[in-house]
């Protein structure tokens, strides 16, 4: 509402309907005799101590769906659920809340990634009311029980570098990213650890390749990545944090010194005699080619500047603590276009393009901090200074691509999808 002018202030008075009460529904996982399951059951014997206390779709849940009662054995990886689950383990039975009745048509229990028991919920259960109500139980059968994990789980302690202390900072909070060897990928992301364990547990993750990245303000991003198979055991993880040390600022120009906007700017980690990738956020240059690196360490390391009407750049920066400048010239260069061969750009995958020059010297890579970075952009279109270069393309789902090309102005090459 909007009160007129000259009126002063008036008093208004909003009533708001009481909100309805809750609908739980509270029911019993049994065998084929109709008696309680429990974790002792003979077809949990190959289940770990982990997969019975930590319910999920990869372990042990029960779920409710917003589709029909799935088959037995059948997976619900494709499945849209309305709510998680809470499950008393000593005897399985579980008690689920409601939420968004109308979308909500059946109940499953799930172990290791398959269906063991799905019933339909009829209309009257979904209603709001005060009791919970006592059904359905799920009759499971057991034979149907998957021998092998679905997945893998991960538990990460993290800690300050100086004392080597479980780091338990409010604000910290972790990034995972996983691959697929299909080329299916995964990203979710966690808070800060337990006080009372210091650990925090991510699971479960899909079998791959995963990097977790662990961010705080005021410290280092601190990475680790993994091959991880499915198994039932918890993979250990240690990542190390770092105080921040320094901010590095430049500027972003042509050979005429004029700005260039929307740079791609990444810090580079020095390792030994050799540099690798950090998971320290990259920048972006903004209008008028200024840039800013945030919670950088002391060590030595490397700024990569990469714009898709100039040739990428690389500048070496010293070891130090103090505030740190750099400016970042970008010279002309040729323009090459990778283009996808089949049927259309537009149905192309998401892709990984790395690219090095005659010497071996990385001069293009799809960075994306600790993780490459996958792009579905097709055709794509970059600039590189004239030479001789090899390029590799990662690519979802399918074989990687390699070759041999020369950077001549308006060199384009074609990629060919092959499969594993």
């Amino acid at each position: 509402m909007r009160a007129a002018d000259g009126l002063g202030v008036r008093e208004v008075t909003l009533q708001l309907p009481a909100a309805p009460p809750p609908c739980w529904l509270r029911g019993r996982l049994l065998d084929r005799d109709g008696q309680p399951l429990t974790r002792h059951a003979p077809s949990f014997e190959r289940f770990t101590d982990w997969e019975l206390t930590h319910s999920d779709f990869d372990t042990l849940a029960v779920a409710l769906l917003a589709v029909a009662p799935p088959a037995p054995g059948a997976t619900l990886f494709d499945a849209k659920w309305t709510a998680a689950i809470d499950v008393d383990h000593a005897s399985y039975a579980f008690r689920l809340p409601i939420d968004g009745a109308s979308a909500t048509h059946s109940i499953a229990l799930v172990a290791r990634g398959h269906v063991l028991a799905a019933a339909s919920l009829s209309s009257d259960l979904l209603t709001p009311a005060e009791q919970d109500r006592t059904e359905p139980d799920l009759i499971v059968d057991e034979t149907r029980l998957a021998s092998n994990p679905a997945s893998a789980c991960l538990r990460l302690v993290t800690r300050e570098s100086n004392t080597l202390r479980p780091f338990t900072h409010p604000q910290m909070f972790v990034e995972i990213h996983s691959m697929m060897a299909n080329g299916d990928g995964h990203n979710f992301s966690v808070g800060a650890a337990d006080p009372t364990t210091l650990v925090t547990t991510i699971a479960p993750v899909k079998p791959g390749h995963v990097v977790l990245v662990a961010k705080c303000p005021g410290f280092v991003p601190g990475w680790a990545e993994l091959d991880a198979v499915a198994r039932g055991e918890p993979y250990d993880v240690d990542i190390t944090l770092d105080h921040a040390q320094r901010r590095i600022r430049g500027t972003v120009v042509d050979a005429d010194h004029r700005p260039i906007a929307d740079a791609r700017v990444w810090w580079i980690e020095a390792q030994g005699t050799s540099f690798r990738r950090s998971a320290v956020d990259p920048a972006t240059s903004a209008a008028d080619g200024r840039f800013e690196l945030n919670e950088v360490g002391s060590a030595a390391g490397r700024i990569a500047v990469q714009s898709t009407e100039f040739a990428p750049s690389v500048v070496d920066v010293a070891a130090g603590s103090e505030r740190t400048t750099v400016d970042v010239v970008l010279q002309r260069g040729n323009s090459v276009v990778f283009r996808w061969a089949i049927p259309s750009d537009r149905n192309a995958p998401s892709a990984n393009l790395r690219i090095v020059d005659a010497d071996g010297r990385v001069v293009w890579q799809d960075w994306g901090g600790a993780y490459y970075e996958w792009r579905n952009e097709w055709p794509r279109k970059l600039t590189l200074a004239p030479g001789a270069y090899r390029y590799h393309f990662a690519i979802m789902g399918l074989a990687d691509a390699d070759g041999d090309f020369v950077a001549r102005d308006g060199t384009e090459l074609v990629i060919a999808p092959r499969s594993r």
